[in-house]
């Protein structure tokens, strides 16, 4: 976030000289990224609100998360990708590409903690958790956004020259340690109970927790070099390769990798998430093929109708009465 600019602001020129091969390369690493995050974050947004078994406490804070994602692919990367073909870091648009990437990275953040210290009280006090309203649950939420927008706020109004280093430890060390307290908390307790009875809600829960646990990790391997090169970068005068363009190019690879990561964690390891981006994604051949299957003759259309057919048996892809009788969830033009 606001480490870009400081380093382009007080790095030598000669330091913000790359070869182009650099760039070529790094345009080609942020737009597959740019693909990934939309499509996958997409996925989850789109899943999240048209699957009611989605809809738990938990997958609240991950579809909001999911859209503070969505923002890096549509706002901050592509933004990014301009800034180092042009290297044209005095525009007033890099200021607003700031505020940007500061709100959805620092969003993120908050996000994946409310999710550690939610899964931490549904294992600790379970019953207590079943009582919790929605209402609270968006709460957290919108006061993950205030915070972040307020975060962005700061660093632009306030002309204090620490900020930085006040933002990476009130927006990550702090919380970083939130998040790892809860997960201590989590398995101390799931610990003890397993010795004492196998729950069944408790394995549910600690496989979501494991979950968010992989999640908080990878996050943490995205965002510690960005925060450390941040603190070096203030701290250490004579440490001039965070000055080196190639090690900020890094950097927010990693940085903007984290957005596109958690789709692809969850769609392995949270089945309800599997099972409805699996549903999209038929849904979505489906209805291609009712596109092209309109306009075949009568022997070509029984002839795809038993490839089709065979194709999904031998997936073992199960269709109830009731979404063979619309088409927007099944092909039923091929299996009728």
């Amino acid at each position: 976030m606001e480490n870009s600019t400081n380093v382009t602001q007080r790095a030598p020129a000669d330091a913000l000289q790359i070869e182009p091969s650099w760039v070529y390369t790094g345009v080609g690493i942020y737009s597959a990224l740019v693909i990934l995050i939309v499509a996958g974050n997409l996925l989850i947004i789109i899943a999240f609100l048209t699957t009611p078994k989605l809809k738990t406490k938990t997958n609240y804070f991950i579809f909001s998360l999911a859209v503070a994602d969505l923002l890096v692919g549509l706002f901050s990367v592509p933004l990014w990708i301009y800034f180092i073909v042009t290297f044209d870091f005095k525009n007033d648009l890099y200021k607003y590409y700031q505020l940007g990437d500061i709100v959805s990275g620092v969003s993120s953040i908050l996000h994946l903690t409310c999710i550690s210290i939610e899964r931490c009280y549904a294992i600790v006090a379970p019953l207590k958790h079943r009582k919790i309203s929605k209402a609270k649950i968006f709460a957290g939420i919108v006061l993950s956004w205030l915070l972040a927008i307020f975060n962005a706020l700061l660093r632009k109004l306030s002309g204090w020259k620490d900020v930085a280093i006040f933002n990476t430890f009130t927006f990550f060390f702090v919380p970083s340690l939130l998040i790892v307290a809860a997960y201590i908390a989590i398995f101390f307790v799931a610990k003890r109970s397993l010795k004492e009875h196998s729950r069944r809600s408790l394995k549910k829960d600690l496989h979501v927790a494991y979950t968010v646990a992989l999640v908080t990790g990878v996050f943490a391997i995205c965002w510690l070099p960005f925060f450390s090169a941040i603190l070096i970068y203030k701290w250490c005068a004579a440490c001039t390769f965070v000055w080196d363009m190639r090690v900020l190019m890094a950097v927010k690879v990693l940085h903007f990798g984290n957005s596109a990561m958690n789709p692809i964690i969850y769609s392995v390891r949270n089945r309800r998430f599997n099972k409805a981006f699996k549903g999209l994604l038929l849904r979505l051949v489906c209805r291609r093929l009712d596109t092209s299957y309109a306009g075949m003759n009568n022997s070509t259309q029984a002839t795809q109708r038993t490839r089709l057919t065979m194709t999904m048996m031998d997936k073992s892809v199960k269709l109830s009465p009731q979404n063979r009788s619309h088409s927007d969830d099944t092909c039923t033009t091929k299996l009728t």
